[in-house]
């Protein structure tokens, strides 16, 4: 009896020891749901756990707020709600990619995952997934559009600063090359060759205009075709004689301006018969060779692609006009 007396003592022990231990570690699991609470509540980003099956564990309401016609509750799989994310719009992703988006991301459930991807909205969002140490997974929303917005900013500014730095940079070679010309033909063919490289048009060659009777004369000698599909064109060009009256060339000595023929398939000042000896070719641009007030000459450029106007090329290009001007007093042979 006495023995029985002490067992039983001895259980009752135990069990006191092991209920304390219990309740200890409610405790401490309800601090630990209290903190994780907290940091959840206060953190501005949409943040969320997920069991290491890739269940729902606990998420803050930023976090909902990035899904509000999807009810978020514990248990939600990892899986489906990435899917919700692209199939309903909340993320802009092509509906051929979907299945490899997701299963990209969930490869962030291995290893840490990042993507900043673009909201319905026009937001954007980091999005990062991520397995802790104990197991379980992280995966976080956070809007960085500001920063985004900023960072696109500076990426731009730095490429008109790259731009305007190799223009000012062509601009001092043009001007060394035809400083060295022995004549307004050679130099010519040294401007011809730099804008086309710089611009990556096909075609460049240049007609001298008599200021005073305005005939406009095919410098045969400045012609470049960078490309051999236009060889049909470059022996066209150089047979042909252009009407003052008719076409780019014409509008650029009339005006004294840079003229651009975005698309010359819709420009109706290129005459039939110039236009059909235009194959391979989309678009084309006239510059003025001016020597003080007057029109000497003109360079014509054509370009395989629709080309795009911007004032700081059309500035460059009246430049370029302007220094081929300085020596057209050099002897010329047409």
């Amino acid at each position: 009896m006495a023995v029985f007396v002490g067992l039983f003592a001895a259980l009752v022990g135990v069990l006191f020891l092991v209920a304390r231990r219990l309740h200890q570690s409610r405790e401490r699991m309800g601090c630990l749901e209290s903190r994780l609470a907290s940091v959840l509540g206060r953190s501005a980003s949409g943040l969320s756990v997920w069991s290491s099956d890739g269940r729902l564990v606990a998420c803050n309401d930023r976090f909902r707020e990035f899904y509000p016609e999807i009810p978020i509750r514990p248990g939600v799989e990892l899986e489906d709600l990435l899917r919700c994310t692209v199939t309903r719009g909340l993320v802009q992703v092509p509906e051929a990619e979907v299945d490899d988006w997701v299963r990209a991301h969930l490869g962030g459930t291995r290893a840490p995952r990042r993507a900043v991807v673009r909201t319905a909205d026009g937001r954007w969002l980091a999005l990062d997934i991520g397995p802790t140490d104990r197991g379980e997974i992280l995966m976080l929303f956070t809007d960085v559009s500001d920063r985004h917005d900023a960072e696109a900013g500076v990426s731009e500014l730095t490429g008109q600063v790259r731009a305007r730095t190799a223009e000012v940079d062509l601009l001092l070679q043009v001007i060394e090359h035809v400083g060295r010309a022995d004549s307004f033909e050679s130099a010519a063919r040294s401007l011809v060759r730099l804008v086309c490289g710089w611009a990556s048009w096909q075609v460049g060659h240049v007609y001298k205009v008599d200021p005073d009777t305005r005939r406009v004369t095919p410098m045969r000698t400045t012609l470049r075709v960078t490309d051999e599909a236009l060889a049909s064109l470059q022996t066209a060009l150089a047979n042909e004689a252009p009407s003052l009256a008719d076409g780019l060339v014409g509008r650029v000595v009339q005006t004294g301006r840079v003229i651009w023929v975005p698309h010359l398939e819709s420009d109706p000042t290129f005459s039939g018969e110039r236009r059909a000896i235009m194959t391979g070719i989309r678009g084309a641009c006239g510059v003025p060779v001016t020597h003080g007030a007057r029109v000497v000459g003109v360079l014509e450029f054509l370009s395989a692609e629709p080309l795009v106007p911007s004032p700081s090329r059309t500035a460059l290009l009246e430049a370029f006009g302007e220094v081929l001007g300085s020596v057209s007093d050099r002897s010329v042979a047409p």
